[in-house]
C-alpha cells in the first residue's frame, strides 16, 4: 500500500481510539421497505397464477421465459421527474417494480411493445443506479428493463457505532456515470463539536457506483494498518460506511442530502 495511503487511512483508527467513546451499535430504524414488500406481492402472485394454472415453477419458467427488452438508462436528480421507455416483447400482466424506496411511479403503461413510465426521484434520495425490472406473470422470471441513473453533488451525515460523527462530502464535480475520480471529503467530529479534529479525502468512482477505496491526508505515517472502506445503500435509503483497521472497526449509518449539480 502506497506510503500516504497507510498514514491517511490509519489516522482513522487513530481518530477511532481517541475518542474514548461506548461502543454501542448504531442500530438501523425498523423500517419497512416499500420495494420489498412490492417484490413479496409479486411473487405471491405469480404463486397463486402458477397454482390456477396447475404448474410447478419448473414448468412455468420453461413455458413462461423472460421479458424481451431493450434497455434505456435516463438521467435525473433528487426530487426531479424522469420519463422511462423500455421497448420490448411484453406478455399482458407482466409486472414491472422499481428497485428502491425513493422512486415512486407517477403513471405508467405496460403495452405489447414498450413499458413506459413517469418516474418521480424523492428529494432524500442518494446517487446512485436504480433498476427497473420486469416480471412474467406466471414464473416470476425476473429481467432489468433499465435503470435511473440518479446523480449530482451529495452530502452524507453519518453516525458512527463510537459515537463518531462522519460527514462525507462531494467536492468538486458531480458524481454521474460520465465521472470518473469524483473527489469527496471525509470529516470526523466529536459530538458537540463543530470542527472536525480529522480530514481525509478519497475519490469516487461515477461510472461504477462501488462507493470505497483509499482515503488520503497528509501528516505523519504511523505503523497501524488499516483496510480500504466500503460505502453502501439499501432500498430505504439508509446508508452505511465501513472502516476496517487492525486494531478498531468503524460502522457509520446515516442518511444523504442533495446539495446541487
Amino acid at each position: 500500500m502506497h506510503r500516504k495511503a497507510r498514514a491517511l487511512i490509519a489516522a482513522i483508527c487513530c481518530a477511532v481510539l481517541l475518542a474514548l467513546l461506548p461502543r454501542a451499535v448504531t442500530q438501523v430504524s425498523g423500517t419497512v421497505s416499500r420495494y420489498k414488500e412490492q417484490r413479496t406481492a409479486i411473487r405471491d402472485a405469480c404463486g397463486a397464477e402458477r397454482k390456477r394454472l396447475g404448474l410447478t415453477p419448473d414448468k412455468a419458467r420453461a413455458k413462461y421465459p423472460t421479458t424481451e427488452v431493450s434497455w434505456t438508462r435516463p438521467e435525473t436528480t433528487p426530487g426531479a421527474s424522469v420519463e422511462f421507455v423500455s421497448k420490448g416483447k411484453f406478455v399482458p400482466g407482466t409486472k414491472v417494480l422499481v428497485q428502491s424506496d425513493n422512486v415512486e411511479v407517477v403513471k405508467e403503461v405496460v403495452a405489447a411493445d414498450a413499458y413506459r413510465a413517469t418516474f418521480h426521484v424523492l428529494p432524500s434520495a442518494g446517487p446512485g443506479l436504480v433498476f427497473v425490472v420486469a416480471y412474467n406473470p406466471v414464473s416470476c422470471l425476473a429481467n432489468i428493463v433499465g435503470d435511473i441513473d440518479i446523480g449530482g453533488r451529495f452530502v452524507w451525515d453519518l453516525t458512527a457505532n463510537n459515537g463518531l460523527l462522519l460527514k462525507l462530502k462531494t467536492l468538486d464535480k458531480p458524481i454521474t456515470r460520465h465521472n470518473r475520480d469524483v473527489k469527496h471529503q471525509l470529516e470526523f467530529y466529536r459530538p458537540g463539536q463543530s470542527r472536525p479534529f480529522q480530514v481525509l479525502e478519497t475519490a469516487i468512482d461515477g461510472e461504477q457506483r462501488w462507493y470505497g477505496g483509499t482515503l488520503f491526508s497528509p501528516g505523519s505515517d504511523p505503523e497501524e494498518d488499516c483496510r480500504s472502506f466500503e460505502f453502501v445503500s439499501d432500498q430505504a435509503g439508509v446508508y452505511t460506511v465501513d472502516l476496517s483497521c487492525r486494531s478498531a472497526k468503524i460502522t457509520a449509518t446515516g442518511t444523504v442530502r442533495f446539495a446541487g449539480l
